[in-house]
């Protein structure tokens, strides 16, 4: 076995020769007089060789600093002890059929692009790839989530260098304010992460080891508007002293059944009022599918009221603030508010309930359940099931729409039958004018401090 003596006290010849260590670790001694570490090894019976580095050309102090040490390795120069090291991971490489050159040139190319890629870098790269699989808002969520959650903890710092301690730290932060948002936060570290791990940036996920760290409360389902308030609130809502898109939102979410992020991005072009349809494209769905929804005489009567106002511009429920902007969430979230505080028996009555009390309604008066899921776009797990729903259950839904218009209309004026067969033949499309019976609210005016010009 070579010493370090025996390596500095060979000299150059005419001809490179070798000095060999053991397990096919030797010193190549060239010409020039510069001594190169070789490893011979065998991979399925082949033989092979791997330059593995040079022997120092000046003796290696032990007080050397780390910064020499760094600088010494960045070209590659190994002592003795240093090569038999080396050579023992090689040799573990080898035992698994990796070439060990291979394997450097890979560990290379890692830290090359772990040095330039920050955790706020990798992670725009993920929403960029996956972006096209969302929906608008939840892409925005995602982003101003990461700003005001992730950016300034974790944003700038290597994403190889991210343990799970730092994941934590992130997620504990959140977590005290809303555990919901620590979730999710969660999550779409971990989406990132492994987008990274596809990308041969980290080996490791620095969420799994927090998985299940969060306990959520449980989820308190939408609760329904018992029958004999919906039509005090339906009332209100008429009545309510706002701007006319809003109003018009509001009472349209009763109509049509769909979720807020649903109404509030509708665009004029997606409405066909001759035919008495709106269809909705599915990227705005949540579960990404085209939804057509059967408009009945009191919906075509409030979009007829809405014409005059947002008409010229593409979106249908705009904001006050400017045409371009679409009408908030949290405008009609206020107005449930309102109305509720004010009648006191629904204060936690929200906009999704309308579902759950059209839901409720429904089943107790016996409709179909197909009808009803396909009315509140619940997709049908059965592909073949769903294609057929989607090709015959149009026209019972439109008579069921109907019905359940007029019998919100029921509501207004005290009533409470439940009866959801419309009270007028429903026929296969409406007149050009999208005429018939609304609330009488509807068509009012705005109040003078809802005036649009």
């Amino acid at each position: 076995m070579l010493t370090d003596l025996t390596i500095r006290n060979a000299r150059s010849s005419e001809k490179p020769y070798k000095l060999t260590d053991s397990h096919g670790l030797y010193i190549e001694v060239r010409p020039t007089g510069s001594k190169l570490w070789r490893i011979r090894y065998r991979i399925a019976g082949k033989e092979n060789l791997f330059a593995l580095g040079e022997y120092p050309a000046k003796p290696i102090t032990s007080d050397e600093s780390d910064a020499a040490k760094v600088l010494r390795f960045g070209q590659a120069i190994f002592t003795l002890s240093e090569a038999r090291e080396a050579r023992l991971k090689a040799r573990a490489l080898i035992k698994q059929g990796i070439h060990p050159a291979r394997e450097r040139k890979f560990a290379v190319l890692r830290r090359r692009l772990e040095n330039t890629q920050s955790l706020e870098v990798v992670a725009k790269s993920w929403m960029e790839e996956h972006g096209k699989e969302w929906s608008e808002r939840y892409r925005y969520n995602i982003e101003q989530g990461f700003k005001k959650n992730v950016y300034p903890f974790l944003g700038s710092m290597n994403i190889g260098d991210i343990k799970p301690v730092h994941v934590l730290d992130v997620i504990d932060r959140i977590n005290g304010r809303s555990p919901t948002t620590a979730k999710v936060t969660r999550m779409w570290l971990g989406g990132v992460f492994r987008f990274a791990i596809l990308r041969l940036l980290i080996e490791e996920d620095p969420t799994y080891p927090l998985k299940g760290l969060i306990k959520l409360a449980k989820v308190k389902h939408h609760r329904p508007l018992e029958t004999k308030h919906i039509g005090d609130f339906l009332k209100r809502i008429d009545q309510i002293d706002t701007w006319l898109p809003t109003r018009g939102a509001c009472q349209l979410l009763w109509l049509t059944l769909v979720r807020k992020n649903e109404l509030l991005n509708a665009e004029w072009s997606e409405f066909d009022l001759d035919q008495a349809l709106w269809r909705i494209p599915g990227p705005r769905m949540k579960m990404r599918e085209d939804h057509v929804v059967p408009l009945s005489r009191q919906a075509l009567a409030i979009l007829q009221t809405l014409k005059p106002v947002t008409g010229m511009h593409p979106l249908v429920f705009t904001s006050h603030l400017g045409f371009r902007k679409p009408l908030g969430r949290a405008a009609v979230h206020n107005v449930f508010l309102r109305i509720g505080t004010a009648l006191k028996f629904a204060e936690r009555f929200t906009a999704h309930g309308i579902r759950s009390t059209f839901s409720t309604l429904a089943n107790d008066a016996a409709i179909r359940p197909d009808v009803i899921e396909r009315s509140l776009a619940h997709q049908e797990q059965n592909a073949t099931r769903r294609a057929y729903n989607r090709a015959t259950l149009l026209i019972e839904r439109k008579e069921l729409m109907q019905g359940w218009a007029d019998m919100l209309d029921d509501f207004r004026q005290g009533k409470t039958e439940i009866s959801l067969a419309p009270r007028e033949k429903v026929v296969a499309s409406s007149q050009t004018n999208g005429a018939g019976s609304a609330p009488d609210s509807a068509m009012q005016p705005m109040p003078d401090g809802d005036a649009v010009l």
